[in-house]
């Protein structure tokens, strides 16, 4: 079977359109059948650095052109370019014409429409992946966005939900249940272990791995911990990833002489091993708003997958997917706040190290089951050839 992933964007360094944690999964999926994947990359040094890692999970990654429908709007509407939201279309599609199926991404996407009615006129199947999870989503209910949506509702062959959230998002939104297909991402099982060494002194040692954005929680982490650290001597916190936060962080560990290690961007082959050192997961997805409009929760996360197949247990919070990627295991909290995140951190510090390595097995168990990406990648084949 050949297939055409058509993605406006890789994020978070590359756009958005697809988390770069789903690159694992499509690896899988393209060495059991053909699978390549076309994208306009904002610019040519982004492209390389998407080059690069195509290279290292063996993918076929190309670059396409587009133009943009309203140049005003369609840089940065909503979610910025580029991203579904992105009012542009390709310039050219003869590309696809030897494929079996296109998938496009978000089915109130432009793009989506455009290879919709291509897939259409050339007899090719069309199917919709979408991670969105929230009904109030403004593009949902606003035009173009709404036409959109109405038309691969009605013509694509079905919407692949990459949760069941997501289904349910678009249940809600008059797509029949029969044209909705569920099949989950993941990230490869094999690759993450816990170390079986005690830590050192006995120290908890607590990772946050991800972007260092408010909106995961980072700030209401660090002074948490800074809390929690003057009354429990036995805890760490490691601090691995990058964004427009890192300047506030690294200002924040000189002045606060808080046992906090902050590691920095870690690449892909070293996660695993970062991970395995560790013995709780943190972090705290916030709902994103936009004049007071919610625009965002978390829709996967695949940091929590990678935790979980570490065999660590999770502090979180209950927004979008994340209590279904989780499970029942793990430490929710409603509220992201200094003092909400200050709680759960006491809280697991007076529990038994056994009973959280038996948290982490279970975490084990599940991530295997349900985020396995080469068990996922066979699932996904089979979706697309029903």
């Amino acid at each position: 079977m050949k297939i055409a992933f058509v993605v406006p964007g890789f994020g978070p360094s590359f756009g958005s359109g697809i988390s770069l944690g789903g690159l694992e999964t499509l690896s899988q999926l393209s060495k059991i059948t053909s699978l390549s994947i076309f994208t306009p990359a904002r610019s040519e040094p982004q492209y390389s650095e998407l080059l690069k890692l195509a290279k290292f999970y063996g993918i076929n990654i190309q670059k396409v052109n587009v133009k943009h429908l309203l140049p005003f709007f369609s840089k940065n509407f909503f979610r910025g370019y580029p991203s579904p939201a992105s009012l542009i279309s390709l310039t050219d599609l003869s590309f696809l014409n030897s494929m079996e199926v296109i998938i496009s991404v978000e089915p109130f996407s432009p793009l989506s429409y455009q290879l919709l009615k291509h897939a259409r006129k050339k007899g090719i199947k069309h199917v919709v992946l979408s991670w969105e999870n929230l009904t109030s989503n403004p593009l949902l209910n606003i035009p173009p966005y709404k036409f959109y949506l109405d038309s691969c509702k009605k013509n694509s062959n079905f919407l692949w939900a990459a949760t069941n959230t997501t289904a349910e998002c678009f249940r809600k939104k008059g797509y029949e249940t029969e044209k909705i297909k569920v099949s989950y991402f993941g990230t490869n099982t094999d690759l993450y272990k816990k170390e079986d060494k005690q830590s050192e002194n006995n120290i908890l040692q607590i990772l946050y791995f991800g972007r260092l954005e408010q909106n995961k929680g980072i700030h209401e982490i660090v002074k948490a911990f800074e809390i929690v650290s003057k009354k429990k001597k036995n805890i760490h916190l490691t601090i691995c990833g990058d964004g427009i936060s890192r300047d506030w962080l690294e200002e924040r560990i000189k002045q606060s002489n808080t046992p906090i290690t902050y590691l920095g961007f870690i690449p892909e082959n070293q996660k695993p091993k970062i991970f395995s050192k560790a013995d709780v997961f943190i972090s705290p997805s916030k709902n994103r708003r936009r004049f007071g409009i919610k625009v965002w929760e978390e829709q996967f996360g695949f940091t929590f997958i990678e935790a979980m197949a570490s065999g660590l247990p999770v502090i979180s919070t209950s927004s979008g997917s994340i209590p279904e990627v989780l499970g029942r295991n793990n430490f929710l909290i409603e509220e992201v706040s200094v003092e909400e995140i200050s709680k759960i951190l006491e809280k697991i510090t007076l529990i038994p190290k056994h009973e959280l390595v038996d948290l982490g097995r279970k975490n084990q168990d599940r991530a295997k089951n349900y985020f396995d990406s080469k068990k996922n990648s066979r699932k996904i084949l089979e979706m697309l050839r029903q």
